[in-house]
């Protein structure tokens, strides 16, 4: 009996009939399981406030992606937060707190060049968060986020620089199958911190949106060249559209092909395979030309969006930048329940 955390590259001599030839795969728990693993870390601190059975429920829907010992620590960190504010026992706030420390890295309020120098990056910074924020509460293929936060997180001992403002989104145990404009709408999310900086800044946009163009790029690439969802409008398949580049990419998926290598017998596992393109110049052109219309497309509309919303856009930019800090339900105060979509 074995483990490993990289059984593709594991030499094909261990793992052929008569030795390690049973795989069992141990992932990380879900939602259910984290729940579980909270309860039984909860067990032996003192809390206030809550039951254990709430904070753990609520805990393991803040947490996706967590094993059993990232809990463990989550649960030691929220600890010492109490211990910092000299409390005798553990609150709701505590375990929040070291969560978005744990997610986000240490807090940069001071110093190292990563802090918010002044109110007016301070005011830019709520602005993008509040943008996303908004977008992604009034698109229906968006998750709205679980906390923002205009205080910088990062740049701790690495010493790497620290990320103006700070929001954290849940994310899916399971991949699950998606619509375009399911995708369209997460697009659409992710660029509205650029855009909120496009329309309440008279155009002056910064670099703080980097990661999430980075995403976008992504996300739409994903779109033509591995879901052959190109040449599409709204989720409909466009196929009369005048685009020569849509059309030309069809219902095809693009993406690299997995070739082995198994003339080299020096190279095992992973090693083995290379990716090989599968398509033209040409095609990629077309790709290029396809994407770039997606993502001009998905960032008018969010603009036009923000536009609308201005006023929810304000006051959420305004309520973050006077508690710094603001949950779900804090949004769910200022913008009211999400609208039903048509259900």
């Amino acid at each position: 009996l074995a483990g490993t955390n990289r059984a593709d590259i594991l030499d094909d001599a261990l793992t052929r009939p008569g030795r390690f030839d049973r795989r069992i795969r141990v992932d990380k728990p879900d939602s259910e399981g984290r729940n579980e693993i909270f309860l039984v870390h909860l067990k032996g601190l003192a809390i206030d406030g809550n039951a254990p059975a709430d904070i753990a429920r609520r805990l393991a829907g803040l947490t996706p992606g967590f094993s059993g010992a990232d809990i463990s620590n989550l649960c030691n960190e929220a600890t010492i937060v109490a211990a910092r504010r000299k409390a005798d026992a553990v609150r709701m706030d505590d375990f929040e707190r070291a969560t978005d420390r744990i997610v986000g890295g240490l807090e940069a309020r001071n110093g190292g060049g990563g802090s918010i120098a002044s109110g007016a990056e301070r005011r830019l910074t709520a602005y993008r968060e509040a943008g996303r924020a908004v977008a992604s509460w009034f698109l229906e293929g968006a998750d709205p986020p679980l906390r923002l936060s205009v205080v910088p997180r990062g740049g701790g001992g690495g010493g790497g620089a620290a990320v103006p403002g700070y929001s954290r989104y849940p994310s899916d145990d399971a991949p699950r199958p998606r619509t375009y404009r399911q995708i369209l709408d997460a697009m659409m999310a992710s660029l509205a911190g650029r855009a909120a900086e496009d329309v309440f800044f008279d155009g002056q946009i910064t670099t703080g949106s980097y990661d999430d163009l980075r995403r976008v790029t992504e996300n739409a690439y994903g779109l033509v060249r591995t879901y052959g969802m190109s040449g599409m409008n709204g989720g409909t398949n466009s196929s009369s559209s005048s685009s020569s580049s849509s059309s030309s990419l069809g219902q095809l998926s693009y993406a690299a092909s997995s070739i082995s290598s198994d003339d080299d017998p020096h190279r095992h596992g992973a090693e083995r395979r290379t990716n090989r393109r599968l398509y033209s110049e040409a095609t990629a052109e077309a790709m290029d030309v396809e994407v770039r219309r997606i993502v001009d497309d998905a960032y008018g509309r969010t603009c036009d969006l923000l536009s609308e919303k201005t006023g929810e856009v304000e006051e959420v930019a305004r309520l973050l930048l006077r508690k710094e800090t603001m949950t779900r339900d804090d949004l769910e105060i200022v913008l009211g329940r999400r609208p039903p979509f048509g259900h």
